[in-house]
């Protein structure tokens, strides 16, 4: 077996002259696409067929097996069989399951395999690469998702419908879950949250209670309909139309917002629940139109002893008839049914 596994950007090919002379059916297993890994490295694919399969013909496929041994009848020498040929574009592929030592799926590996439903990963896997699952457009499950980055596109345009992670996550690339319009539970905390991540998305709620700065990047949340609420315990500072155009989206709980550009919020007009959890000094690098179109009542709730610069911040961001409070308790930055 192989201690340390990479799925490849690219590598698919039947390779069926390489099976016993006139051999034409199957009765069980059969090894057959086959993926380049470093160079010389190979991971097998093992497929499940059923009964008297012809070979000449693609089958109807059910369940995807990665194995880690080596072929044994490629010499290290043939390289020709391990050129990175396609993505596996099939719609016949409805389930994969990873093995636990594959630490990587590698960029396009799984790109637009329209008729995948299911993917099971392990524990192992560290890195989901750049669309690697995009346009898999029944996707509905991915089960076990514990990697620390999670790529570019990755998830685009997928039927995900949650995505819940343990970890703490370095990175939610840009477009990772673009156009996941099926998506509703997303428990993934990230240190940053990049671009148009989960722009588009079905996504209801969003929290991070890490205690190290983040940043919430351009459109990161723009365009959700199903957003309510967004809880973040250290994001610091919020780019350009982040959460803009979020019709449902009625609370934002930021624990130390510093800044945000230009309609970061703007056009949420059930918006009424800003929470601030800021100590020392309210946001002093905040666009005008920030909170453009946000609901025209609300509450700006604040601590004790920021109330004074909270009507100063009120009466330059937010709507007249907004009112300001005082919290009496901790913020709770924890995840809301």
């Amino acid at each position: 077996g192989i201690e340390h596994t990479t799925l490849p950007q690219y590598g698919f090919q039947w390779h069926p002259e390489r099976l016993n002379d006139n051999q034409t059916e199957i009765s069980d297993w059969i090894i057959s696409p086959i993926f380049a890994l470093n160079g010389n490295q190979r991971i097998n694919f093992v497929q499940k067929l059923s009964s008297n399969s012809q070979l000449t013909h693609f089958p109807k496929i059910d369940v995807y097996v990665l194995n880690t041994d080596l072929m044994d009848y490629a010499s290290e020498e043939d390289t020709s069989y391990f050129d990175y040929l396609t993505t596996i574009h099939d719609s016949n592929l409805e389930t994969v399951i990873i093995p636990d030592t594959v630490t990587t799926i590698g960029d396009s590996a799984f790109n637009n395999c329209d008729g995948l439903t299911e993917v099971k990963l392990p524990d192992s896997v560290e890195y989901i690469g750049s669309y690697a699952f995009a346009d898999c457009y029944s996707l509905s499950s991915v089960t076990n998702a514990s990697a620390r980055k999670i790529g570019e596109s990755a998830f685009e345009s997928t039927a995900i419908e949650k995505y819940n992670n343990d970890r703490i996550i370095d990175t939610i690339d840009i477009y990772a879950f673009y156009n996941c319009t099926k998506l509703r539970q997303a428990r993934i905390q990230a240190y940053t949250i990049h671009s148009n991540a989960f722009q588009y998305s079905g996504i209801e709620s969003y929290y991070n209670n890490l205690t190290r700065y983040t940043y919430v990047e351009d459109s990161t949340f723009e365009s959700c309909p199903n957003l309510r609420y967004f809880k973040g315990k250290k994001v610091d500072y919020v780019g350009d139309s982040a959460f803009k155009n979020c019709p449902n989206l009625e609370k934002v709980v930021i624990g130390n917002l510093m800044g945000g550009e230009s309609q970061a919020f703007a056009y949420c007009p059930k918006l009424n629940k800003i929470y601030l959890g800021n100590t020392s000094a309210m946001p002093n690098n905040l666009a005008y139109d920030a909170f453009d179109g946000v609901s025209p009542e609300g509450t700006l709730y604040v601590y004790q002893n920021m109330l004074n610069a909270a009507e100063t911040f009120k009466d330059n961001y937010l709507p007249s008839d907004w009112v300001v409070e005082s919290i009496n308790e901790p913020i709770d930055y924890e995840y809301e049914d």
